[in-house]
């Protein structure tokens, strides 16, 4: 089996690369907050609040992805290294936190969205304390694998 080198150009290109992600990402993201900011919407706090949850995640996310944590990925082996100031095996677990809090952002979303739609005697239309238990109940399963990611030591 032959082994696998990275040169320290291809390195600082892909550190350029994630970089120049970082600022389109960041760019596009400015223009959500924007959009956020200019259109206030009075009937659908509840799902504004989970829009701008998944949009502040996906922020950090890529704060920490592309800039703290600056991964390679090697695709012939199905691995990577990273070379950036949080590069520690433990911080893996906050970007599985972050995609799971991403996740149940975006299913309570569609949750609102289906009881806004139904009609209010529907026997599928939930009381708003249901609602917010299972919101709390996706945010401990969603954040269980990142937090034992974090929390518990692997070698």
């Amino acid at each position: 089996m032959t082994g696998i080198y990275v040169s320290h150009e291809l390195s600082e290109r892909l550190n350029i690369f994630c970089l120049i992600l970082f600022c389109v990402s960041q760019a596009a993201s400015c223009l959500v907050f924007f959009c956020f900011y200019k259109v206030p919407t009075s009937h659908e706090k509840l799902l504004r609040r989970y829009l701008l949850a998944v949009q502040v995640i996906a922020v950090a996310y890529d704060i920490h992805f592309d800039v703290l944590f600056l991964s390679h990925p090697i695709f012939p082996v199905h691995g990577g290294y990273c070379d950036g100031l949080l590069c520690f095996k433990e911080l893996h677990g906050i970007l599985v936190l972050m995609i799971g809090n991403i996740g149940v952002a975006i299913i309570m979303c569609l949750v609102r969205r289906h009881q806004t739609i139904l009609l209010p005697y529907s026997p599928l239309k939930f009381e708003m304390r249901s609602i917010w238990s299972l919101h709390g109940i996706m945010g401990v399963v969603f954040s269980i694998p990142g937090a034992s990611a974090v929390f518990i030591p692997v070698d």
